[in-house]
């Protein structure tokens, strides 16, 4: 709602060109864009610049993805009962879909270098073992704008189910869960997307940079210069905050991450929040 406000009270027409150059997930470019405003983010965090470009993308064609939503929730079926980690079938899960679903015969083990950079006790065996399953599945569809949406609906899967995490406000450690109903979960989780889509139309696709916005002319083009009129943004708190650790998990799982150099080169291009940020 602030953001809202904040746009409709400085954003003075649908031609004023507006600027997050924290965006995070996507709050004020989401909001331009559905009221037709153009706009810029920039993020620093991948995971976060990524959630930004699939949340404000328009084009979505909602059928489409309704049937490759089933595709994977057959898929997972197939796929969980191959490997020992069946579910129960639950009838709201039964989709329909045009595509023939693949099964995954062999779950492919994380690394031993992106298990070193997930803090101790953030996620148990079997629900990572369902998450690996179903970033297999979507490895099979071909087409990136489709693959890319349904891998924000994972991540949130992670973050919100998955994990043995909570926030309040920093990221803690939960009672571990020893499973979890993965394929309702997540089709839960991307059919609200899907719905969202629906009843919340992108009039106007925002553009969204991975980049230091301390280095802001490497992040937008000249043309822009003198043209930016609204800047809406939180910035990042000054205090011992690990931004990259509140979104360490689904970082590393969604490959983001993928050693310690990783970690270390994303933290170079955030704003030094926290003493230990190296």
């Amino acid at each position: 709602h602030l953001v809202r406000y904040c746009i409709g009270r400085f954003g003075t027409n649908k031609r004023c060109i507006i600027l997050d150059p924290f965006c995070g997930t996507g709050t004020t470019p989401v909001e331009a864009a559905k009221h037709g405003y153009p706009c810029y983010g920039i993020e620093a965090n991948p995971v976060a610049a990524f959630a930004s470009k699939v949340k404000t993308l328009n084009g979505y064609d909602s059928t489409v993805l309704r049937s490759h939503l089933g595709y994977i929730e057959k898929s997972m079926r197939l796929s969980f009962d191959n490997l020992g980690l069946s579910e129960l079938k639950e009838d709201l899960c039964d989709l329909e879909t045009t595509l023939t679903p693949v099964c995954i015969k062999h779950i492919s083990s994380l690394p031993d270098e992106q298990r070193k950079v997930i803090p101790r006790g953030f996620i148990c065996p079997r629900p990572l073992s369902k998450v690996l399953v179903v970033k297999a599945i979507l490895r099979t569809i071909e087409d990136k704008v489709i693959r890319d949406f349904f891998t924000l609906a994972l991540a949130s899967l992670v973050v919100r189910v998955a994990g043995n995490i909570g926030f309040g406000p920093e990221i803690y450690r939960k009672k571990p869960k020893g499973d979890i109903s993965a394929i309702s979960n997540f089709v839960s989780i991307a059919a609200a997307m899907i719905d969202d889509i629906e009843n919340n139309p992108i009039a106007k696709q925002a553009t969204i940079v991975k980049g230091d916005s301390r280095s802001i002319d490497q992040c937008l083009s000249r043309r822009l210069l003198g043209r930016i009129r609204c800047v809406v943004t939180s910035p990042p708190y000054p205090n011992e905050k690990d931004y990259t650790r509140s979104t360490r998990l689904e970082s590393v799982l969604l490959d983001f991450i993928c050693d310690k150099h990783d970690l270390r080169s994303i933290k170079s291009g955030l704003l030094r929040s926290n003493s230990r940020i190296y």
